[in-house]
């Protein structure tokens, strides 16, 4: 088949279950990412533990309009604590469940005091599949030992007709004319082939060519069997390839004649000695081989936007402002997997983000990895065999453009390294199909904003711009001969912005 049968288009998102013990669930399955919660806190519940010692860090927390109002409400707080025996956190502190551990801000450069939750959320999408076509099986039609009748004009064109039907065969060695070419340039004979059905219609073939350029074409040629370019079979080969295809296929997919890999030859041994390349004559031999391909449209993973770990956003479970943290997650992901929606598989992401210089920058990386997952994909019943599987790196340089007493604006730049695995999917009998290989570089600016009026409320927002700086190489088993390069896979751009999505703090 031709490469141009490589295509994409933006496919179907997966579902995502979420295992994080937030009290806000990330919106699944939209290309635009829900990251903006607000929460809400009722005054009276802020807790004071030690506030004596720690009055201007907990009064920090807060804008500093409030500070003076908090302060008086933590002293009694403290008193009733004390006789109690109550103790609880500071106030601004807030469970996630992802395993977050540190997570200091600093005030960095500006003047503002803002302590606050990390973003609420998950992946923004699945796993930026696209939906590739490509073929999973290939059937030769074989109208052999075609005699050619007595010859008409040299400007017409070489048609040949023989008795029906012609038999479908399943390729063993021998899938494209070529293939016959070379087998016959050997002095070997078509080996026996395996009959999958019989076409209904005459074996017969047209040529493109006119007979006087079939002949000029063969004069020029210095080895025996010139391939004879054909036009496409008659329309009844079509739909009895298609009901062969369908027998041996639980797949849906399309019957496409491929020109190609298609043509005519000279029968074997019919130029065994000298001359060769004569011109052609009435009573001559031809063998006419017509190739179809099985191919599907399926959404592939691409193994730089993540593969099946999902595309990551910068805005997740993270903040506006630059934080020293160290951090674990975990996802529980439900109908993610291609071909087999059923399946589930569990994903998680170790993180470390560290302040750089006075408090105004901050780098951050991120090592996701799945366990029970496979980078190769048996089509017809989903994923192979269990094994962890890393995903790409994620590099996040984040700076603080601009701050006041109750808002954080930055910015900055996040890159995705290609250090997961190639994606490639194969049929149930091990037979190679298709091949993305990992190599593209995704660059994702954001911009970030935290804003927090007074103690009752708070609210964070990202938006960012993820753009893949080169494709992918892409392997396909054109002919069924093995995997080769056709070409390169481009991931599809994205815009992720904020979108409001309302949570209660605990």
């Amino acid at each position: 088949m031709s490469t141009s049968m490589l295509g994409h288009s933006s496919g179907p998102q997966r579902g995502t279950g979420n295992g994080r013990l937030s009290l806000c669930r990330a919106l699944s399955g939209l290309m635009i990412a829900a990251t903006l919660c607000v929460s809400a806190k009722a005054q009276e519940h802020i807790p004071a533990v030690g506030f004596q010692q720690q009055r201007a860090e907990s009064a920090s927390y807060l804008p500093t309009s409030f500070a003076e109002e908090f302060a008086e409400q933590s002293e009694d707080q403290n008193h009733h604590d004390g006789q109690h025996g109550v103790s609880e956190n500071p106030a601004g502190q807030h469970g996630s469940g992802h395993g977050d551990s540190g997570g200091h801000h600093r005030a960095g450069h500006g003047t503002h005091h803002l302590t606050l939750p990390l973003m609420l959320g998950s992946y923004s999408r699945g796993a930026g599949s696209n939906n590739v076509l490509f073929p999973i099986d290939r059937l030769l039609v074989l109208p052999a030992d075609l005699e050619v009748p007595a010859l008409g004009a040299g400007m017409d064109p070489l048609i040949v007709t023989g008795t029906g039907p012609a038999p479908i065969i399943r390729p063993d060695t021998i899938s494209t004319i070529g293939g016959l070419q070379q087998l016959y340039r050997q002095k070997f004979l078509l080996p026996a082939q395996t009959v999958v059905g019989m076409t209904i219609d005459n074996a017969t073939f047209t040529s493109t060519l006119s007979l006087d350029q079939i002949n000029a074409s063969f004069m020029n040629t210095l080895q025996p069997y010139d391939v004879i370019a054909v036009q496409p079979p008659p329309g009844s080969y079509t739909p009895d390839v298609n009901d062969a295809f369908e027998l041996t296929n639980t797949i849906n997919g399309q019957t496409v004649y491929d020109p190609t890999t298609s043509g005519v030859i000279r029968s074997g041994h019919t130029e065994s000695v000298a001359p060769l390349n004569l011109a052609l004559a009435a009573g001559d031999m031809l063998d006419a081989l017509y190739a179809f391909d099985y191919v599907v449209n399926l959404p592939i993973p691409s193994p730089s936007a993540d593969g099946l770990l999902g595309r990551s956003t910068v805005g997740t479970n993270t903040t506006a402002i630059p934080t020293d943290r160290l951090y674990f997650d975990y996802s529980l992901v439900q109908n993610g997997v291609p071909f087999n929606r059923a399946d589930n598989f569990d994903r998680f992401t170790v993180g470390i983000e560290k302040i750089i210089g006075h408090g105004e920058f901050s780098v951050e990386m991120r090592f996701p990895f799945a366990a029970s997952m496979n980078g190769q994909f048996i089509l017809e019943n989903g994923r192979g065999s269990n094994e962890t599987k890393f995903g790409n790196a994620l590099v996040v340089l984040k700076h603080e453009l601009g701050s006041n007493e109750q808002m954080v604006i930055s910015g900055g730049l996040a890159i995705s390294l290609p250090t997961g695995s190639d994606v490639e999917v194969v049929s149930a009998a091990g037979k190679s199909l298709i091949r993305l290989r990992n190599e593209s570089i995704h660059l994702k600016p954001f911009l970030a904003m935290a804003f927090v009026p007074d103690q009752h409320f708070f609210m964070s927002a990202f938006a960012e711009y993820d753009v893949p700086i080169d494709g992918n190489q892409a392997e396909v088993n054109v002919d069924g001969t093995g995997l080769r390069g056709v070409g390169r896979f481009r991931d599809t751009s994205h815009i992720l912005a904020a979108c409001p999505d309302s949570c209660c703090a605990a």
